[in-house]
């Protein structure tokens, strides 16, 4: 019973870490025009999903980075990939 209970919990584990990013890095409300505004100059970082074409834009709030907006990426050039070198028309993933 113990193996049993052991494997259901080491199953449902990454379900539940997943479910938590999820609900921690999306934005509880849309931020308004006024708002981004407001956080301009503020320290911004920015991560590129290739495959999902998307871009997220976080913003330093405080001591720490919030999702401000998320963006759809029409197209990219180069293909999916690590950038190796400057000019190979690839964005950095992560």
């Amino acid at each position: 019973m113990r193996k049993i209970a052991f494997f259901l919990a080491m199953l449902l584990m990454p379900c539940v870490s997943f479910a938590g990013l999820l609900s921690s890095s999306s934005p509880v409300t849309p931020v308004s025009k006024e708002y981004k505004q407001q956080l301009m100059g503020s320290p911004v970082y920015i991560q590129i999903f290739k495959e999902e074409r998307t871009l997220d834009l976080y913003v330093k709030m405080g001591e720490q980075y919030q999702l401000l907006d998320s963006y759809k990426i029409c197209n990219y050039s180069g293909g999916l990939g690590p950038k190796r070198r400057q000019g190979d028309f690839k964005s950095p993933e992560g």
